[in-house]
C-alpha cells in the first residue's frame, strides 16, 4: 500500500493554536514560541501532544488575558531575535559576496584579461547553478559584484590581502552564526541533497552527467555570444569554483569541478549549438511564405575576403527572424565567385523560389549588369528584384568625397599628425584631443572635428611638425580649400544621418525607401538653396561665408547634382515597389481602381469593413489583424513586403562583430569556427539546451 502523502492534504495552521498551544505558523511548519521547536506538520493532534507534554502545567492555569500577554511578549521576543539571526545571515552573505568578487578579480588579473570579463564570468556561474538546479548558488551569484568598474578597483587595491582579511572575517562570521538557534544552513543543506536524491543510485549519476553537460553548452553559449576565445572556459570555471569556495558551499564546488570546459570541449559545444540552430533556421525557412537576403562583402584580418549572407524570415503570424545563413571565404571576389556562392548556400535551403529580395552593397561585384551578382542573377533567369542600400558611404559618392584633392590633403594631415612625426608629437597630439574631448568616428564626423578644429591643426602644423609642411600649411590658409572643407563637412554630414536611419533596427523595406526618398528630396533643396546663396542647411559653409565675403558656393551646385545622379541610379529599382507599397502605407485610402486587378475586390471589402476601419494601426501592424479567408491576397502582399530587409543593421553589426572576434590574436580562426562564433553572436532563435544533452548515449563529464 502506498504511503499517505501529508503535503497533498493541505492542512491549514489555525489561528487558536496561538493561545491554546503558544504556536505559530513558520514557513507551513508549526513552531512553538516557548522552547522553540519546530513540529514536522500542521496536525493538531502533535501541536497539542507537545503543550500537554512540556508547558501545560506552567502555563495552563494562565487567564484569557494573561495568555494574550504572553503570547504578545513571546512574539515581540520572537521578531528581535529573528531580525537579529538575520543581520548576522546578511553580512555573512554580504562578506562573502565580495570575498567571491575579490577571487574572481584576482584569477581575472592573473590571465591577463579585461575588466569586463567579470560580468560574462558571473552570467556563467549563475547558467551553471540553474544547469544543476542550486537555487542556493544562483541567489549567492546573483549578489556577486562583477562589474567592470568594482574589478578595476579591486585589482588597483591589492587584491591578495583584502582576500585575505575578507576571507578571515567570513570565517569569524561563520562561527558566529553557528552559535546561532537557527536552522537556516540546515534547512538550506538539506534541500540541496533532497533535490539530487533519487532511489537508483545509477540513475542519479546519470541525471548528474546530464547536468555537468548542460552546464558546459550552458557557458559555451554565452562564450559565443560574448564573442569571447574557447580558451575562456578554464578561466571561467576556475573563476566559479572560487566563488562557490567563499561562500562555502562544498556540493556546488564538487558540481562545478565536473564541467567540461576546456578549449577542444568549448569549441565542439560552440559546434554543435551552431548545427542545433542551422537546423531550426532550416525548419523556418521551410515553412515560411517568403524570405529575403543582405549580402556584404569585406576583408578580415588576414585579408581574406569574407561574403556574409543574411536571410529575413517571416512566419504566417508575421514573426519576423533575422539570422546569418552562411559566412563563405573568398579568395577571389569576382562577381561569378560571389554568385557561385550565394547560390550554393541558398540550394542548400530550397532555392530561390520564395526570396523576395535581394539587398546588397554598392561594390560593383555586387551591382555591375554584366559581371556582378545582380547580372548574373538575370542571365540565370532567378526573378528575384535587387535593391541597392548604402552600406560605405565611399562607394556612393566617392568621385566627390573621397577622391577630391581636398580630401586627399585633409587624409594626410591625419596621418601626418597621428604618425608621420614621431611620437612625442603623437602623444602630444593625442593629449590635445583629450583635452577637446573629441571623438573620430567615420569620415562625417572626421571632417566636422578637422573642420572646428582648422585653426589649432594649422598651429600645430606650423610649431610641431618635423617634416615639410608648408604646401599644406598654405592650403589651409586659401578661401579655396577652407570652401571645399567646409563643403564635403556639411554634405558628409547629411550622408551619415541618412546612413544612420538605414541603421535603425525593426523597420521594413518600405522605411527604406522612404529614407532615401526623403534624401533625393533634399538634394534638390540643396541646389535651389545653392542657387540662391542660401546656406541655412550648410552650417560649415554658412561659417566661412561670414568670415570670406567673397567666396562662392555656387560652384559646388555640380557636385549635388552628381550626388543626386548617382542616387538615381543606384535606388531606380525601388520603383518596382512603388504600386505595391501605396497598398502597404495605405490600405484604407488607397484608390482602388490604380491597383493591380488581383487586389481590388479585397481593398473593396477591407475599405468597408467597420472593424478595421477603426483599426489606428499601419504597415505590419495594420496587416496582422486581416483575416485569411476574406484577405489572403492581401495577406500575400503584407507578408511579401515585410519580409524584405528594411535595415542595414544586422550586416554593419556583423562587420565588427567578425572584426573583434577574427581579431590578430585570433587570426587562425578556421571558417567553420568563425561562421559558428558569428553565428551564435548574432542569432535570435532560442537553443534547446536539454535537447542536445538527451542527443548523448552517454554523456562524459571532467573527472
Amino acid at each position: 500500500m502506498a504511503k499517505r502523502k501529508v503535503r497533498i492534504e493541505n492542512r491549514q495552521f489555525q489561528k487558536s493554536w496561538e493561545t491554546d498551544y503558544f504556536f505559530i505558523n513558520c514557513g507551513g511548519q508549526p513552531q512553538c514560541l516557548l522552547c522553540k521547536k519546530k513540529l514536522a506538520n500542521l496536525k493538531k493532534s502533535n501541536v497539542s501532544r507537545h503543550y500537554n507534554t512540556c508547558h501545560k502545567e506552567k502555563y495552563d492555569k494562565c487567564s484569557t488575558e494573561c495568555r494574550v500577554e504572553i503570547l504578545r511578549n513571546l512574539k515581540q521576543e520572537y521578531k528581535i531575535e529573528n531580525e537579529t539571526q538575520g543581520a548576522e545571515v546578511r553580512d555573512l552573505d554580504r562578506q562573502q559576496s565580495i570575498a567571491a568578487s575579490y577571487a574572481v578579480a584576482l584569477e581575472i588579473a592573473r590571465a591577463k584579461k579585461s575588466f569586463c570579463d567579470g560580468e560574462l564570468i558571473k552570467k556563467c556561474a549563475i547558467e551553471m547553478a540553474k544547469a544543476f538546479r542550486n537555487e542556493n548558488a544562483i541567489e549567492c551569484f546573483g549578489t556577486v559584484s562583477l562589474s567592470r568598474q568594482t574589478i578595476s578597483e579591486q585589482i588597483n587595491g591589492h587584491i591578495e590581502n583584502k582576500l585575505k582579511i575578507l576571507l578571515e572575517k567570513c570565517i569569524c562570521y561563520k562561527e558566529i552564526h553557528d552559535t546561532c538557534s537557527t536552522q537556516f544552513q540546515i534547512e538550506t543543506v538539506n534541500s540541496s541533497k533532497q533535490q539530487y536524491k533519487t532511489d537508483n543510485e545509477i540513475n542519479s549519476l546519470n541525471t548528474f552527467q546530464q547536468q555537468s553537460v548542460a552546464a558546459s553548452y550552458a557557458v559555451a553559449l554565452e562564450i559565443a555570444r560574448a564573442k569571447k576565445s574557447f580558451c575562456d572556459g578554464e578561466l571561467i570555471k576556475k573563476c566559479t569554483i572560487e566563488m562557490a569556495k567563499s561562500f562555502g558551499n562544498e556540493n556546488v564546488i564538487e558540481s562545478f569541478e565536473t564541467v567540461s570546459l576546456s578549449r577542444q570541449t568549448i569549441a565542439k559545444r560552440i559546434s554543435e549549438i551552431n548545427g542545433h540552430i542551422e537546423n531550426k533556421l532550416k525548419i523556418l525557412l521551410e515553412k515560411c511564405r517568403y524570405f529575403s537576403l543582405c549580402l556584404n562583402e569585406s576583408m578580415d584580418v588576414m585579408n581574406t575576403s569574407q561574403v556574409s549572407i543574411f536571410v529575413r524570415i517571416i512566419d504566417n503570424d508575421f514573426f519576423i527572424h533575422e539570422e546569418l545563413l552562411a559566412l563563405i571565404s573568398l579568395y577571389s571576389i569576382k562577381g561569378i565567385d560571389i554568385f557561385n556562392v550565394v547560390c550554393e548556400q541558398v540550394e542548400k535551403y530550397g532555392g530561390f523560389s520564395k526570396c523576395s529580395a535581394i539587398l546588397m552593397d554598392g561594390r560593383k561585384t555586387m551591382i555591375d549588369q554584366e559581371i556582378g551578382f545582380r547580372g548574373l542573377l538575370k542571365k540565370k533567369e532567378i526573378n528575384c528584384p535587387t535593391f541597392h542600400c548604402i552600406m560605405h558611404q565611399e562607394t556612393l559618392c566617392g568621385e566627390v568625397l573621397m577622391l577630391s584633392s581636398t580630401m586627399k590633403i585633409i587624409i594626410k594631415v591625419i596621418n601626418l599628425i597621428r604618425s608621420g612625426n614621431g611620437s612625442l608629437s603623437h602623444k602630444k597630439f593625442q593629449a590635445f584631443l583629450q583635452d577637446e574631448n573629441l571623438c573620430w568616428l567615420g569620415t562625417g564626423e572626421t571632417l566636422k572635428h578637422f573642420f572646428n578644429l582648422r585653426e589649432d591643426i594649422l598651429e600645430f602644423l606650423q610649431k610641431e611638425a618635423n617634416t615639410n609642411t608648408k604646401d599644406i600649411q598654405e592650403n589651409f590658409k586659401e578661401i579655396k580649400f577652407l570652401s571645399e572643407l567646409a563643403f564635403l563637412t556639411d554634405i558628409a554630414s547629411h550622408l551619415n544621418h541618412l546612413n544612420s536611419q538605414l541603421k535603425e533596427q525593426n523597420h521594413t523595406i518600405s522605411d527604406l525607401i522612404g529614407y532615401v526618398n526623403g534624401f533625393q528630396n533634399k538634394l534638390k533643396l540643396f541646389i535651389i538653396e545653392l542657387e540662391a546663396n542660401e546656406l541655412h542647411h550648410f552650417p560649415s559653409c554658412e561659417e566661412i561665408a561670414k568670415c570670406h565675403s567673397n567666396v562662392n558656393f555656387l560652384m559646388f551646385r555640380l557636385p549635388l547634382l552628381e550626388i543626386q545622379e548617382q542616387f538615381h541610379r543606384c535606388f531606380k529599382d525601388f520603383d518596382l515597389l512603388k504600386n505595391d507599397l501605396q497598398i502597404f502605407n495605405n490600405p484604407k485610402g488607397c484608390v482602388i481602381k490604380e491597383q493591380e486587378i488581383a487586389y481590388r475586390l479585397e481593398l473593396c471589402n477591407l475599405q468597408a469593413d467597420p472593424f478595421l476601419l477603426s483599426r489606428n494601426k499601419y504597415g505590419l501592424e495594420f496587416f496582422k489583424l486581416l483575416s485569411q479567408e476574406k484577405y489572403p491576397k492581401l495577406i500575400d502582399l503584407g507578408l511579401k513586403i515585410c519580409s524584405m530587409f528594411g535595415s542595414t543593421y544586422k550586416c554593419e553589426s556583423s562587420l565588427s562583430v567578425m572584426k573583434y572576434i577574427k581579431s590578430k590574436y585570433r587570426a587562425m580562426l578556421t571558417e567553420e569556427s568563425l561562421c559558428s562564433l558569428l553565428r551564435l553572436a548574432t542569432s535570435t532563435i532560442s537553443v534547446d539546451i536539454p535537447s542536445l544533452v538527451n542527443r548523448m548515449s552517454h554523456p562524459q563529464f571532467s573527472h
